[in-house]
């Protein structure tokens, strides 16, 4: 019973940890995505 908590309390802390760090780095990729788009329209004209 308790490796099976300590692997689902793992997991959680490492889910916890990747919602944080896209948070932190979403300002970014967003920025990204936009630059992305942008270039696609410039190809197209």
């Amino acid at each position: 019973m308790m490796t099976i908590a300590g692997c689902m309390m793992m997991l959680m802390s490492m889910v916890m940890r990747g919602c944080m760090t896209m948070q932190k780095y979403g300002i970014i990729l967003k920025f990204c995505d936009q630059i992305y788009s942008n270039a696609k329209l410039n190809k197209k004209h």
